[in-house]
């Protein structure tokens, strides 16, 4: 008689088509690396300090606003959001007491994990005054520790005087830039930017549809008169001039106002399309200015005879 003895499989194969397996895992993206040179600019340029301005009123273009967005790649990653004064940090950008703090929106997963911080210049300058300003943030990005610095900031109290000859542009940003790290689908996310420079309307152009008569008479179809306007800026660093030429420029909604005293009308919030770019730049100098020129975004002065 044969003895039949059942011994427990401690590693049991678990394929039993006895072909090859592979694991599904997710795939984590390499954080961007921004190349930089081992140089102090200080030695060999002034310093650039982007003028804010605050104030103790509710006029919605006496008081500035700057977004800082970062991008978390998964939940165990971290970012700590500072507001430093003269090189000291005097706060925690984690809730809504400077301006408005996003931990994630509500949207795709991925937008989910974005940390967002929309600083209200009028509310630190109602708690800390005036000043030189910079935001900073303590990053830990796929276990890689890093620190991010924004550009300083002079944050002023506002008058028509130190707002001369600047200019603040204000867009709501949609879609997907190819290129980006972010994705702002669905998201209509606001940014504002003020820079140094001024906005002119350009002559205007007359658009006409006619025809001409039996009796040699020009009728009027549809006659158009097209605004057009140009954004002439003051010399920038790239890292201003890019925002405005590839990001900005692509936004779904932008809105500009001039603050030039001796201006030919005063422009708030005037809804524009970018056309067209010109650039001038100096040798042996990191800054630029730039000529954007702009239409405006709806075409009101239309008449037509059908």
């Amino acid at each position: 008689m044969a003895i039949i003895i059942n011994i427990p499989n401690n590693r049991p194969f678990v394929n039993a088509f006895g072909m090859a397996t592979k694991l599904a895992v997710i795939s984590v993206p390499t954080p961007p690396i921004v190349p930089a040179n081992e140089v102090n600019y200080c030695n060999f340029e002034a310093p650039f300090s982007q003028v804010v301005f605050g104030s103790n009123t509710n006029d919605w273009w006496k008081n500035d606003l700057s977004r800082f967005t970062f991008k978390r790649f998964v939940s165990a990653d971290s970012v700590l959001i500072k507001l430093y004064k003269d090189n000291v940090a005097i706060a925690t950008l984690n809730n809504n007491t400077y301006g408005t703090f996003t931990n994630g929106f509500s949207g795709t997963a991925e937008q989910q994990l974005y940390v967002s911080m929309l600083v209200d210049w009028k509310l630190v300058f109602l708690a800390f005054g005036h000043g030189n300003y910079q935001i900073k943030a303590d990053l830990t990005i796929l276990g890689v520790v890093s620190e991010f610095e924004s550009i300083p900031f002079l944050l002023l109290q506002y008058t028509d005087i130190r707002a001369n000859k600047t200019v603040r542009i204000e867009t709501q940003m949609d879609g997907k830039i190819n290129g980006s790290i972010f994705d702002y689908t669905g998201l209509d996310l606001y940014h504002s930017y003020r820079i140094l420079g001024d906005f002119i309307e350009n002559v205007e152009e007359l658009e006409v549809n006619k025809y001409k008569t039996s009796f040699k008479e020009w009728k009027q179809i549809q006659d158009k008169v097209i605004e057009n306007y140009e954004l002439r800026t003051k010399m920038l660093p790239r890292v201003v001039t890019s925002e405005l030429t590839k990001i900005v420029s692509l936004a779904n909604s932008i809105k500009i106002t001039d603050y030039k005293i001796l201006a030919e009308e005063i422009y708030r919030r005037i809804e524009v399309y970018p056309v067209d770019f010109e650039k001038t730049q100096l040798e042996n100098n990191r800054k630029s200015i730039y000529n954007i020129k702009f239409t405006a975004k709806k075409e009101l002065n239309i008449k037509r005879n059908f």
